[in-house]
């Protein structure tokens, strides 16, 4: 910064608007990251499945690393080869359930197994699908309802992202001067209306025959456009920058002249 804007007149108040504007940039990207990462957690937390397998898999991970990171001791293990063998044991001679009347229990049957009555084929066809499919693949309104919310937050994001967007503004500043021919005639024709003294040909010739036309009228004048270039000489000054920001509908300028500028520029 210091060594880009260094002979610039204003460095200090360029460096403070700079800050000032890479200060907001990052609350917006912060803003963007922070609305986005509720989107993404509120769109997590629908898929109740999802979310399940996910903690499931971290539990999983974080009770693998504290066993591995735990150091055993040879005492600890004989309590579990004894347990190993009564289970063992209790799982070779487990007898089947029996209901109050001694009977064998019946296993559960899964769906797939359950005996359903005859039915036709059209029944066959046409079974369960009348049910609700919400319970198998959830609900899209709360996800829907996110993407509202964050849609209509979009275009303040964006403005924050871009705050304090600006631009170099390099210009020119334009001077003009009467030319030296129409200045003197000017001068002679005042003589000529206040003392009567005529205007001298040689002088009269020197300017357009327009121009002497148009000041030799009465009353308050107003110089067309098509005579400007042949009343005036024009100069231009510069270049010349400026930074420059649109803020709150609003543009803001810092002027960059040069330190060896003196009088301050443009004048």
């Amino acid at each position: 910064m210091t060594e880009r804007f260094h002979n610039r007149k204003h460095l200090d108040h360029l460096e403070a608007v700079f800050a000032v504007l890479r200060r907001k940039r990052l609350a917006g990207r912060l803003q963007a990251i922070q609305a986005a990462l509720d989107l993404a957690a509120g769109l997590l937390a629908e898929e109740e499945s999802l979310s399940q397998e996910f903690l499931q898999a971290v539990q999983q991970a974080q009770a693998t690393a504290l066993k591995d990171d735990a150091p055993v001791a040879a005492d600890d293990l004989a309590p579990d080869i004894e347990e190993q063998s009564e289970q063992g044991d209790e799982d070779a001679v487990l007898p089947p359930e029996e209901d109050e009347q001694g009977h064998d229990a019946p296993l559960e049957q899964s769906p797939s197994q359950r005996v359903y009555p005859l039915l036709s084929k059209e029944e066959e066809r046409v079974l369960n699908l009348t049910e609700p499919l919400t319970p198998l693949v959830t609900s899209v309104q709360q996800s829907r309802a996110l993407l509202r919310d964050f849609e209509a937050r979009l275009p303040d994001l964006r403005a924050r992202l871009a705050a304090g967007n600006g631009w170099f503004d390099i210009f020119y500043v334009t001077k003009r001067r009467l030319k030296q021919e129409v200045g003197t005639f000017l001068r002679a024709l005042r003589r000529e209306q206040k003392r009567k003294i005529a205007v001298p040909k040689s002088v009269e010739r020197e300017v357009h025959p327009e121009v002497a036309r148009f000041f030799r009228q009465d009353g308050e004048l107003t110089i067309p456009r098509e005579l400007v270039p042949l009343i005036f000489d024009f100069t231009e000054h510069g270049p010349y920058a400026k930074y420059r920001w649109r803020e709150n509908k609003r543009t803001y300028t810092v002027s960059l002249g040069l330190d060896t500028d003196y009088p301050p520029m443009p004048f």
